[in-house]
């Protein structure tokens, strides 16, 4: 018998119209029917059509391992083809340094010291912030500012060693990220020279394709002028790139700057403070990266076996 149901525009017909011939068969293939399940379906088991749709319906990236098997990075809207990381509180755990030299500063000139906590919430916006808020509130003047933040940086380079160390989990992240060609970049708000000899102390072996860290006629973080450099070194566009810290001033970097704000919680700051600043998702532990919705990653393609 014949329908006498007519394409309303919003049938197979439809769809098919100005697509390419292979699309055109196959919306118009019917689906074969198969029972209801409550587990994935298996690589064997989808319709042949599978691999061609998603391509359309998502872009996709990849990236060589070893042995050659193939894994691949999808988002619906978009590649994630870079990170940038902050360094203090996000790459290497440097409270302890930092509030020894601060306090050795402090104690030079006669005033109260700081404790860990209070330093934890002075630092992310450069020296001078972290100068003018660890001293009395009644002696902020410019003069005083710089004395100490002279002195900071003479006792910050004697000790910067002694107690900092990357944080657990850190490095396994980095060399994943290294071997499946991801680049990666940090951006600090400390001095520049400083940013470049920690992360070749501490991260030796890991490949950064750019380190930066606050350099003059540059604006610092949250300003997004420095991140939108830095990505564009990377060859890559601001939404395909996630920018991951521990502070309110990361956060508001990568809103503005319009890339995906990740915030880590065995940093400087509360989740609290991040989420309130734009965090679109926030980590407990280096590998949870790995987990994130923006890497859409394919049990297929993991467990593939090495190619030819």
């Amino acid at each position: 018998m014949t329908s006498s149901r007519k394409d309303n525009g919003e049938g197979p017909a439809a769809a098919a119209r100005g697509l390419p011939a292979a699309l055109t068969r196959i919306f118009h293939t019917p689906p074969a029917a198969t029972p209801h399940s409550t587990t994935r379906t298996s690589r064997s088991a989808r319709s042949p059509h599978h691999s061609v749709l998603t391509r359309f319906q998502r872009r996709t990236t990849s990236s060589t391992r070893p042995g050659g098997a193939l894994r691949r990075f999808a988002t619906k809207e978009r590649e994630i083809s870079g990170l940038i990381f902050d360094l203090d509180g996000t790459l290497l755990d440097t409270i302890e340094d930092m509030t020894d030299a601060v306090n050795a500063a402090l104690g030079q000139r006669g005033f109260p010291t700081r404790s860990v906590e209070e330093v934890k919430h002075l630092v992310g916006e450069g020296t001078d912030v972290l100068a003018r808020g660890a001293l009395p509130a009644d002696v902020r003047q410019a003069e005083t500012i710089t004395c100490l933040i002279d002195a900071y940086r003479a006792e910050y380079a004697k000790i910067w060693t002694r107690k900092t160390r990357p944080y657990p989990g850190i490095a396994d992240l980095l060399n994943v990220l290294g071997k499946r060609g991801i680049p990666m970049a940090v951006l600090s708000n400390k001095r520049d020279a400083v940013v470049k000899e920690a992360v070749a102390y501490f991260l030796p072996h890991i490949p950064f394709a750019e380190v930066w860290g606050a350099r003059p006629g540059i604006p610092l973080k949250p300003d997004a002028g420095a991140a939108l450099r830095l990505v564009k070194c990377l060859g890559r566009t601001p939404e395909d790139v996630l920018f991951i810290g521990d502070t309110k001033t990361d956060m508001q970097t990568a809103r503005s700057a319009g890339m995906t704000a990740i915030g880590v919680l065995w940093g400087f700051r509360t989740a609290e403070e991040l989420r309130r600043h734009g965090a679109q998702h926030l980590v407990s532990r280096p590998s949870e990266i790995l987990d994130l919705p923006e890497w859409n990653v394919g049990e297929e393609e993991e467990k593939s076996p090495a190619g030819p």
